[in-house]
């Protein structure tokens, strides 16, 4: 199989790239949640999925991490998740790292996915 990808394009600056996506249980139940907005994070290293929306989807812990924050260090639970982009690529297995939830979003794609 080929490599595909999307494409997304701006006419002006933008401070967030804000994509639909969906995510469902990693090798597991095949629940789907349909995100209607993520955050894409060039800095991130590894995605991230607020501990809310882990909650809801009853995700199990795969592992734990030290990760760095805005507010430094901290143990993170890690994750396993597949998403699902707008053009029907799947990415299996992507492991999430889950922060605290802020309101604004509920998954941060970061350069594991946009490899």
């Amino acid at each position: 199989m080929g490599v595909q990808a999307f494409t997304f394009k701006a006419s002006r600056f933008l401070a967030s790239i804000r994509t639909p996506i969906s995510i469902r249980q990693s090798l597991q139940f095949c629940h789907t949640f349909e995100l209607k907005s993520l955050q894409t994070d060039t800095g991130a290293s590894l995605s991230s999925i607020s501990q809310g929306l882990a909650g809801r989807l009853g995700l199990n812990k795969v592992d734990r991490c030290r990760i760095s924050g805005f507010g430094g260090y901290h143990i993170a639970n890690i994750d396993l998740i597949d998403v699902l982009l707008p053009n029907q690529v799947v990415i299996p297995n992507v492991r999430v790292a889950e922060f605290i939830d802020n309101g604004k979003f509920d998954v941060i794609v970061g350069m594991d996915i946009r490899r």
